[in-house]
């Protein structure tokens, strides 16, 4: 049902039906399209819209014989002889086998243009030779009905479709009702070769069959006809093809919006042409080359690699972050792509006021971005020892010029100033009230990490020992109100209760607070085993770890912000990839490289066909969720979202990296301290690492104590390299020996389903 091709770069699917809702990504800096098996897409455009269930098919019709096919697979929905739906790094295709027609539809984009590049594959594989009418059908997003109209244009070739777009830049909000709040967008069709006709009115092209027996293809030809004032448009060309045995055509189509027709030129000349398509190939294949350079992996999990060798760094690379000043979200950038990670840390702190904002009393919005910082702070000098950042100068929004490191210290000290009479601070979630524990075990974690930089990096030791002290308090607060026996409660509402204990009938655990525990130090070895216990048996299933159990059957009042979506999606007890790779990745900081990596596999879909099938999902991406939530919501439990998570993927980036395979940067080098689980006999990478590039091997052997490690053959008296030398290679060999907590995880990962309901497996 589901294979990888050149190694793990492509994905294929070979039904349209056994997951239907399969879909491929593909981005660039102005554009996402979510493409699906079946011919239908959704495409969200940076500047403009977001549109879902935008049709791209090609009807196909016998002359002879009349028989009707549309490829991929909808509208007509016949089922091919052959299909394969594929899932590339920069491009998707799609190949259907019709009675002996072979069509075939690929999708790519440019690197610096809102547009869609198609292309169709029309061949003959059988012995006769055929007459064939074929219809590429493009749906438009309806961006509007004010001076909606769309037409054939001779001049464009092409068909261009106008609406009239409320702008939503204007001032004040209610523009949309003020003279010139409304901007012309044009949604064109474009094709290289002429057709024979089109259509363009939907409604005619249509009649009584519907997109899946449409009226206008039983004509000799569409009806050339226009739309205007209500008349919904789409796209709709006709071509003639007379293939002999063996014989093909290809058709090319481009899509996409502009602002007037000058625009429109611009972009035909620019990209429609075969010259075009594949200078936009060749550029894509220079993109995936300097992406494979930032980590690669190579372990007996063939899936897992190719999922951190090409989809992960993929991921993170066309991940937008400029609008989103919570940058622990973006951490993995800084292993790669290090430049984009300094530029967008120093264009978050430009948002913001170099001073507090006296109308608030804060310093930033959310008041949670400041540990966003030292997070981010702590993984860029751990990685590039650039401590020259924490002196750079900038100019904030209100003028006001202080270096970086007087911005974050001024968030900390702030953030101690938040501190409530319990000791504790307050969430920042919208609709919500109260202490949170979250909040408070984040920020005696940033406290911490902000401690050391002050400490390591400006020597301001008096400085580190007031934040220390600070975490401190903050520690003894959470053990104090929010220690519930055998983990964390997740905080208390704005009317006094606590919630997330064990004397809740709903909502009982939390996942989040016992990641930041772990992660703050919070307990002791006796406090810690009864946490991870209690995530084992309440928490973990064979599909993955639920952010919280058991999920809420109605709203409460208190916590509604929680408890509002049905239960097993949301944050109602669905596996939450962002909070499982965070669970993840502190698992690793306290030792737990079981538990750790059957958390962390367990997020990408895969490895065997029961479970990808269970998924819905190609390996291609890390999804912000998969269904959870109980025996009533079995049949759906694991179910991926379809809905692409950076945040997830950046923490499960930085738990591999720092937590599986153990590299780690310092101010002097990088230490080598790998968590394998106990199963794998070895692990190897390719890492860059300050200009010099590591050549890693690590073998498992039960003869060693502890670790031993040479470099180039020379061996060395710790598990590190010291300065690597910009452009140099180095071959580093590390043995290691049966680690001390090689005992105690479930096997969540691979562990065998049972019905109805899930397996939950009890902690060791």
């Amino acid at each position: 049902m589901i294979y990888s091709t050149d190694y793990g770069a492509r994905w294929n699917l070979r039904s349209p039906t056994d997951m239907p809702k399969a879909a491929g990504t593909l981005c660039n800096r102005h554009l996402r399209i979510d493409a699906g098996c079946r011919g239908y897409l959704a495409t969200r455009a940076t500047e403009s819209h977001a549109a879902q269930g935008l049709g791209r098919f090609v009807y196909l019709k016998d002359e002879v014989t009349g028989e009707l096919y549309s490829a991929p697979y909808e509208p007509v929905r016949k089922e091919p002889e052959q299909f394969n739906f594929c899932v590339g790094l920069n491009e998707i295709t799609w190949d259907s086998v019709f009675d002996g027609l072979d069509v075939r539809l690929q999708l790519s984009l440019p690197e610096d243009d809102a547009v869609e590049l198609w292309q169709v594959t029309v061949a003959n594989r059988a012995t006769v030779a055929r007459s064939i009418s074929v219809y590429p059908c493009f749906l438009l997003a309806q961006l509007s009905e004010q001076h909606r109209s769309a037409e054939y244009r001779p001049d464009l070739e092409g068909i261009v479709a106008s609406f009239a777009v409320a702008d939503t830049t204007s001032e004040p909000l209610a523009a949309e009702f003020l003279e010139g709040s409304y901007r012309q967008v044009k949604s064109f069709v474009l094709h290289e070769r002429p057709p024979v006709a089109w259509q363009v009115r939907r409604a005619l092209f249509e009649g009584e069959g519907g997109l899946h027996n449409p009226d206008a293809l039983r004509a000799e030809e569409l009806g050339c006809d226009d739309a205007r004032q209500y008349d919904v448009p789409l796209a709709a060309l006709q071509y003639r093809l007379q293939l002999p045995p063996g014989g093909e055509d290809t058709l090319r189509f481009m899509v996409g919006d502009a602002t007037d027709k000058r625009h429109i030129r611009r972009l035909r000349d620019r990209y429609l042409s075969a010259a075009g398509f594949a200078r936009v190939q060749s550029m894509q294949q220079i993109d995936g080359d300097a992406r494979a350079n930032t980590l690669q992996i190579d372990t007996p999990d063939d899936s897992l690699n190719h999922f951190v060798n090409h989809w992960l760094p993929r991921q993170l690379a066309s991940a937008n972050g400029a609008d989103d000043d919570d940058l622990q979200w973006r951490i993995a950038l800084v292993y790669s792509h290090p430049a984009r990670a300094r530029g967008e840390f120093l264009a978050a702190l430009q948002r913001r006021p170099g001073k507090k904002d006296n109308a608030t009393g804060a310093l930033y919005r959310p008041p949670n971005s400041g540990i966003g910082w030292v997070l981010f702070l702590r993984a860029y000098l751990a990685e590039s020892a650039d401590t020259a950042l924490l002196r750079e100068t900038m100019v904030g929004t209100d003028g006001v010029a202080i270096s970086v490191f007087e911005r974050v210290n001024n968030a900390m000290h702030d953030l101690l100033g938040r501190i409530d009479r319990h000791g504790l601070l307050h969430t920042t979630q919208p609709g919500a009230g109260g202490a949170c524990a979250n909040e408070s075990l984040s920020a005696a974690y940033a406290l911490e990490l902000w401690a050391t930089i002050c400490e390591r990096d400006i020597r301001l030791l008096s400085v580190a020992g007031q934040y220390r002290e600070g975490a401190e308090a903050l520690r003894q607060a959470v053990n104090q109100h929010l220690w519930d026996g055998r983990w964390y409660a997740r905080g208390i509402t704005r009317y006094g209760a606590t919630y997330g204990v064990s004397d809740d009938r709903e909502g009982k655990i939390f996942l989040a607070p016992q990641s930041w525990a772990l992660l703050a130090q919070q307990q002791d070895a006796h406090r810690r085993r009864l946490l991870l216990d209690a995530v084992d048996s309440q928490l973990v299933t064979t599909d993955g770890v639920m952010n919280l159990a058991p999920t809420f059957s109605q709203v409460r009042d208190d916590l509604s912000h929680i408890s509002r979506s049905h239960p097993g999606l949301g944050e109602n007890g669905s596996i939450h990839s962002l909070t499982a790779a965070h669970y993840a990745y502190s698992l690793y900081s306290a030792v737990e490289p079981e538990r750790a990596f059957q958390v962390l596999r367990a997020l990408i879909p895969g490895p065997d066909g029961e479970r990808y099938r269970q998924r819905g999902q190609l390996p291609t991406f890390m999804p912000d969720a998969a269904s959870g939530g109980g025996e009533s919501f079995a049949t759906r439990a694991g179910y991926s979202s379809g809905v692409a998570s950076a945040a997830a993927a950046s923490w499960t980036y930085l738990a591999l990296i720092e937590g599986l395979l153990g590299v780690k940067g310092d101010r002097e080098g990088l230490w080598i301290n790998p968590q394998l689980p106990a199963h794998w006999p070895y692990a190897r990478m390719v890492k860059k690492f300050r200009g010099a590039t590591l050549y890693i091997a690590i073998t498992r052997d039960v003869s060693v104590q502890g670790t031993s490690m040479s470099i180039d053959g020379v061996a060395q008296t710790e598990s590190r390299i010291r300065n690597p030398e910009p452009g140099k290679r180095y071959q580093i060999e590390l043995r290691v020996g049966r680690q001390a907590r090689d005992y105690g995880a479930p096997n969540l990962a691979f562990a065998k389903r049972q019905t109805p309901g899930f397996l939950r497996v009890a902690g060791q």
